[in-house]
């Protein structure tokens, strides 16, 4: 099966806000019931090979520890997220006396709660993922300590992830010490994955660590590390979103889980828009507004949120849908709502999103 991209343009309006909608809610229009933080649907293999390429590529891209990361504190929160995916999906994974097996990709990583966790390559992986989970194993087999753990989530399912870190203490033991596998101020053997951590405890929350191998326009590297009101002040009209800052992160950590959608128009199909790695083709200057049309992709971000409050920590998830925008606006009601949005759009969010020579031409289109 495939999910169907969601739509979260109901309102008919372009808004900034934290708009987080507990599970369990009623859907809003255009939006699915929320029941489960992780949704491997038939893309599950391609989405796989497209991060698994971004991690070869660039590792140091993808693939981030904060500099303040507190490893028993984390490792313990990857823990949680593996178990999280063994409850909503039995049939891809297992939470062992030692470790976690991957049933979907015919892995399974042991003794994960020590310095060096192992990996070994058990039954046979699902039949539509047997030459990407090959792929994985290998990957895998390069990687070390903390480093292999993370991986070895991040490429088990078809979101990003991060982990946020709430201030103060929180969860393990502190040691002060880089993840296992890398010496201060250097990566581990086979990994070039982000500056070592201190463990120091953070007296505001922390992007404590990061597996975003296809983000939408912004780059893992520049975001690991820091508070939430840092990672977003670059985005236009975030005033209520950076105002709720304090309630966000406790809402995050002690409530919920939560999800709320993010959209944007892209001029390709690609899924890694990290502007370290790609750079997305112009607008058609001269285009008519049906071929600025042909050229759009409509992208849509699920991001969820799952507090594991002992630990002083919450995960994070990200979801992409990316279809034409011609198959998005197939229903006219999609059609209408997205033009108003477009049309409501000042020059500061046009700039933003990168619009700004676009919007006139498919306001045009959306409304013939």
């Amino acid at each position: 099966m495939i999910y169907p991209i969601p739509f979260p343009l109901s309102s008919g309006r372009y808004e900034v806000g934290p708009a987080m909608r507990r599970f369990g809610t009623a859907a809003g229009q255009g939006l699915p019931a929320e029941e489960a933080h992780f949704l491997p649907d038939d893309d599950l293999a391609a989405t796989l090979s497209a991060k698994l390429a971004v991690l070869r590529q660039a590792p140091d891209q993808a693939h981030l520890f904060a500099p303040e990361a507190e490893e028993a504190g984390l490792r313990a929160a990857i823990h949680e997220s593996f178990r999280l995916l063994a409850a909503e999906h039995p049939e891809m994974a297992a939470v062992t006396a030692d470790g976690v097996m991957l049933h979907h990709l015919g892995i399974r990583v042991t003794d994960w709660a020590t310095p060096a966790p192992g990996l070994d390559a058990v039954g046979e992986p699902w039949p539509e993922l047997a030459t990407v989970a090959r792929e994985i194993r290998a990957w895998l087999g390069g990687r070390q300590g903390i480093w292999r753990l993370g991986d070895a989530l991040g490429l088990a399912v078809q979101e990003d992830l991060a982990i946020v870190r709430g201030p103060g203490e929180g969860g393990g033991a502190h040691t002060g010490e880089a993840p296992s596998g890398a010496q201060a101020g250097e990566a581990p053997t086979g990994a070039q994955a982000g500056e070592a951590p201190t463990g120091a405890p953070p007296s505001r929350d922390t992007l404590e660590w990061l597996h975003v191998c296809l983000p939408s326009n912004w780059a893992p590297a520049e975001k690991i590390g820091r508070s939430f009101i840092a990672v977003h002040e670059p985005v236009v009209h975030s005033e209520r979103l950076l105002a709720s800052q304090a309630q966000i992160i406790r809402a995050m950590i002690h409530a919920g889980p939560f999800a709320r959608y993010v959209w944007a128009l892209h001029r390709d199909a690609e899924l890694c828009h990290n502007p370290r790695l790609h750079q997305a083709p112009p607008w058609l200057a001269a285009g008519s507004p049906a071929d600025l049309a042909a050229q759009a992709c409509f992208r849509v971000e699920r991001q969820t949120t799952h507090g594991f409050p002992a630990l002083n920590r919450a995960l994070f998830t990200i979801r992409y849908w990316v279809e034409p925008l011609a198959d998005t606006v197939a229903d006219p009601w999609r059609r209408e709502r997205l033009a108003s949005a477009l049309a409501g759009m000042d020059e500061a969010a046009l700039a933003y999103k990168g619009l700004g020579s676009a919007r006139d031409r498919l306001v045009i289109w959306l409304r013939a």
